[in-house]
C-alpha cells in the first residue's frame, strides 16, 4: 500500500464520518422535537380534560345538592367550577400555542416558564376559593355526621389525586424544559 492509497482511504473515512455526524445531529434534533412535542401533548391533554370536566363536575354537584344547599353556597360552587374550567381552558390554549417550529428555543422556554408560573397562580386562587367553601359546607351540615365524614373523605381523596396529577404535570413541564435546554 503506497502513500496515495492511504490518503484516499483516509479521505473516504473522513467523508463517511462527516455523513455520520450529520445524520446523528439530525436524529438528535428529531428526538428533542419529539420529546418537546410529547411533553407538550401531555400537558395539552391534561388541561383539555380538566377544562371539560370542571364544568361537568360542578353541574353534577349542583344537581345532586339542589335541595340541600342555599343559593349562596350554590353560587360559590358554580363560581369555583366555572373559574377552574376557564383557567384550564386558558392554559390549554396557551400550551397549544407553543410550537417548536415557529418559536425560537429561548421564546419557547420563556413561554413554558410563563405557563408553569400561571398554573401555580391559578392553583393558589382555586385553593383560596375551595377551602372557605368546604368550611362553609362543613358548617352547613352540622347535624349530618355522615355528610361531614363524606366531605372529609372526599377532601382527602381529592388532595391525594390532585397531588398526583400536579406532580405528573410538573414532570411534563420539566421534560419540556430539559428538552429545549432552558437558559
Amino acid at each position: 500500500m503506497d502513500l496515495q492509497e492511504i490518503k484516499q482511504q483516509l479521505d473516504c473515512l473522513n467523508e463517511r464520518m462527516n455523513k455520520l455526524e450529520t445524520s446523528n445531529e439530525h436524529l438528535i434534533q428529531r428526538l428533542k422535537q419529539e420529546t418537546v412535542c410529547s411533553a407538550r401533548e401531555k400537558l395539552i391533554r391534561q388541561y383539555r380534560r380538566f377544562a371539560v370536566l370542571a364544568p361537568i363536575l360542578g353541574s353534577c354537584q349542583l344537581i345532586l345538592l339542589r335541595h340541600e344547599l342555599g343559593w349562596g353556597l350554590k353560587l360559590i360552587i358554580a363560581f369555583y367550577f366555572i373559574t377552574a374550567g376557564l383557567m384550564d381552558l386558558y392554559l390549554w390554549q396557551g400550551m397549544k400555542g407553543l410550537d417548536l417550529h415557529t418559536l425560537g428555543v429561548v421564546q419557547l422556554a420563556r413561554k413554558s416558564l410563563f405557563y408553569r408560573h400561571r398554573h401555580h397562580q391559578f392553583q393558589v386562587i382555586l385553593i383560596g376559593i375551595a377551602l372557605p367553601t368546604l368550611f362553609m359546607l362543613y358548617l352547613h351540615w352540622e347535624d349530618n355526621v355522615y355528610a361531614r365524614w363524606g366531605m372529609l373523605t372526599g377532601l382527602l381523596l381529592g388532595a391525594i389525586a390532585g397531588t398526583s396529577v400536579y406532580f405528573r404535570m410538573m414532570r411534563s413541564y420539566r421534560e419540556l424544559a430539559d428538552s429545549i435546554k432552558m437558559p
